[in-house]
């Protein structure tokens, strides 16, 4: 009956959990046949507990496909939309390091120009608008700072620039928020048309 599931299972070796025709003939020749009842249960057993381990690292694999087409759906349209990615980031850490990994390769020739590219490919404009660094001001603006984007911002730009303050990063963000209704619009317009 194995030699009948090997058979069935012999084009998908590329799963670790099922084992190659080496492997079982290693163990026929560790174990003498007909195995005894006892070590035919723990035998049963191992594997099982292989093939849970196995397929709990295949689940993970599949969250991280999740997360991804999260992050494929960049740049945040909606202030909703960027307060609920932050609040994901902040609860998912597997979420905040694929996106750190990602927005690292997007580079730049200094730390002003990767946080400029960062920032533009995490938020849309419209919601830029929305942000300074700290919160507050005259038009009740939210705090980028205080959000989980901040720290994967950080890590981003230090991975293609390892010397980078975070003084440094934060006024680079601080800065390109700052021009975001001149980048669409003009400044002191009380009606901004969408970008």
């Amino acid at each position: 009956m194995i030699l009948c599931l090997k058979a069935k299972v012999k084009h998908h070796t590329h799963h670790p959990f099922i084992v190659s025709f080496s492997d079982f003939a290693a163990r026929k020749r560790v174990y003498s046949y007909p195995i005894p009842e006892k070590k035919f249960q723990r035998v049963v057993v191992e594997t099982l507990l292989e093939i849970c381990d196995e397929l709990k690292s295949l689940n993970q694999q599949g969250d991280i496909e999740d997360e991804g087409e999260q992050i494929r759906q960049l740049p945040l349209r909606t202030l909703e939309e960027a307060q609920r990615m932050s609040l994901e980031i902040s609860r998912h850490p597997s979420i905040k390091r694929l996106l750190i990994k990602q927005l690292s390769h997007l580079g730049g020739k200094d730390i002003k120009t990767c946080t400029r590219r960062i920032l533009d490919r995490i938020l849309h404009n419209d919601v830029q608008r929305k942000y300074n660094l700290l919160g507050g001001g005259r038009q009740g603006k939210k705090g980028f700072k205080k959000t989980a984007f901040f720290t994967v911002f950080l890590e981003s730009v230090r991975i293609n620039f390892p010397t980078a303050t975070e003084e440094l990063v934060a006024a680079s963000i601080g800065d390109h928020l700052k021009q975001a209704p001149a980048r669409c619009g003009g400044r002191g317009t009380t009606t901004t048309p969408p970008c």
